[in-house]
């Protein structure tokens, strides 16, 4: 309905993305149907998987990446789990006579905490990502260049591009 009402459904062809779904990104049979036998499944799962088993390299630099990330959730979790606990305390409490507003800014506290606590994550998940890419520059690197190519040669004729969902940070990734 949608690729109908943007005027797309008479294209020759529309990419799929399906890596979110990791080793059955292949496994798109429904989806290439309801997109009219058109599609063309861009495969990044399978080339990004491609690309680290012909370079070692990246591939220690990805590994050294996801253990960061790893690291740094939990790190993040420890702390959430007690701010949270802080924050579902308060909202669990009831205002006292004297002081509703005391309540009131003390709860709008712990749900700043959280935000402070998720905006400080971010940085580090960016610092890390931005890390990764300066000490081993993935884009320059002739394994990625060669499917970043091949993906651009798919996408020449493409107006559309599906992305079909699956795991979040495996389509960050690839």
């Amino acid at each position: 309905t949608v690729i109908e009402a943007f005027g797309l459904a008479q294209s020759a062809r529309f990419a799929t993305v399906t890596a979110g779904w990791e080793e059955r990104e292949d496994e798109d049979k429904e989806l290439h149907e309801h997109l009219w036998g058109r599609s063309v499944n861009l495969r990044l799962y399978e080339r990004s998987d491609a690309a680290l088993r012909e370079d070692p390299e990246l591939r220690a630099g990805v590994r050294w990446r996801t253990e960061r990330l790893r690291e740094v959730q939990e790190l993040y979790r420890v702390r959430v789990a007690h701010a949270l606990e802080a924050a579902r305390e308060l909202f669990r409490r009831e205002p006292s006579k004297n002081g509703p507003d005391l309540l009131a800014r003390v709860r709008a506290g712990a749900i700043e905490t959280l935000r402070d606590l998720d905006r400080e994550h971010e940085g580090l998940v960016g610092a890390i990502r931005e890390e990764f890419v300066a000490r081993w520059t993935p884009l320059e690197r002739p394994a990625v260049v060669r499917q970043h190519s091949e993906v651009e040669g798919l996408l020449a004729d493409v107006p559309l591009v599906c992305v079909a969902g699956g795991h979040v940070a495996i389509l960050l990734d690839v």
